[in-house]
């Protein structure tokens, strides 16, 4: 969903930049045109469309798909984490813990996660504190103590024994 929201958001301040007012950059071709941004393994996240100079910006039909197609992508890997009794500690507030949770698009809700922030306190959750978290993000593998960082979805593949798809 964040993808998602975060496409439309790109979508529209591009719509708003794009007008005859401004000159068309060189790589894009005047007329007509089409802009696709991409992620990971070359992935459409997103495209627009325009007939010609003067023409609105349009986002395609099938972003949507695609943005559903990267999400579901990650649900076996996601799974297989979680089956293997890795949970992730983050707080809503955490940069980095929204980097963590991006790399799993809309498959992390499968990925067992404790948030540890309470709002309107600075005391940690009582598991994050059973945990020993002090940093975030951290991830428990089994009984090991936390392990703090973003990690890589490799290092989680090699630290689980799942396979990235």
């Amino acid at each position: 969903m964040r993808i998602a929201g975060a496409s439309l958001l790109v979508a529209l301040l591009f719509s708003a930049a794009c007008n005859d007012s401004f000159p068309v950059p060189p790589n894009i071709p005047a007329s007509p045109s089409t802009i696709t941004l991409t992620a990971t393994k070359n992935t459409p996240l997103f495209s627009m469309f325009r007939d010609g100079p003067g023409a609105q910006w349009t986002a395609l039909t099938n972003t949507a798909m695609t943005i559903d197609t990267i999400g579901s992508s990650f649900d076996t890997f996601a799974k297989c984490v979680a089956s293997k009794q890795a949970r992730m500690y983050g707080a809503y507030w955490c940069p980095h813990c929204l980097e963590q949770k991006e790399m799993f698009g809309a498959s992390f809700h499968y990925v067992p996660y404790e948030e540890c922030a309470i709002k309107g306190s600075s005391e940690l959750a009582t598991p994050c504190k059973m945990a020993g978290v002090k940093l975030f993000p951290s991830w428990q593998f089994g009984m090991e103590p936390p392990k703090e960082g973003v990690l890589s979805l490799e290092a989680l593949a090699d630290k689980t024994g799942c396979r990235l798809p």
